[in-house]
């Protein structure tokens, strides 16, 4: 075997391991759903998540965990849209937070980002992304009453997956979704 062919072997070798890798990896990596983002960690169901006073009181609250910039984020808009105007027919029963991370300069890059598309959230609730364990964004998540996590969902959400976020919410708070 000549050395340019023992070399063209070897690379061949290598690409092969490389695709395989990554393929498994992607496989096997945990929480992913099906828009291919991480998912926030699914012990968090149940999970008391402590807001400040303001943010609570209502059957349901929807806490949206994006960054400005983001093109899921962005993208997720139309149906963050929605869940305003659900909360606009329901507003003792719904209530839109919006997470701010340590980086946030305060929140108001958050608030802009959220009047820029026209969603104005009752609030902001400054949350470490991280300690919660949430590793993506834009990640949703629905709390109940008592402030327990009652769904989380995380990524570019295909239609389907907003109707499970407002079928959770119909059961959540039957005035909120209709």
């Amino acid at each position: 075997m000549s050395g340019l062919q023992r070399a063209a072997n070897i690379a061949i070798i290598v690409a092969a391991t490389v695709v395989s890798g990554g393929m498994l990896y992607r496989m096997f990596l945990p929480n992913k759903d099906a828009s291919g983002m991480i998912s926030t960690t699914p012990e968090l169901k149940g999970r008391l998540l402590p807001l400040q006073a303001r943010n609570i009181g209502a059957h349901a609250t929807a806490v949206l965990f994006v960054k400005p910039g983001c093109h899921y984020c962005s993208e997720s808009m139309p149906f963050y849209q929605r869940l305003a105007a659900l909360r606009a027919s329901a507003p003792n029963d719904l209530k839109i937070v919006a997470a701010i991370g340590n980086s946030s300069g305060g929140g108001q890059d958050v608030k802009d980002y959220f009047a820029q598309h026209g969603v104005v959230p009752d609030g902001l609730e400054p949350i470490d992304f991280a300690t919660l364990g949430v590793r993506a964004v834009p990640t949703l998540i629905l709390l109940d009453h008592e402030s327990r996590v009652a769904g989380v969902w995380t990524g570019l959400l295909p239609v389907e997956k907003e109707n499970a976020v407002l079928t959770a919410l119909k059961l959540v708070c039957a005035k909120c979704a209709g």
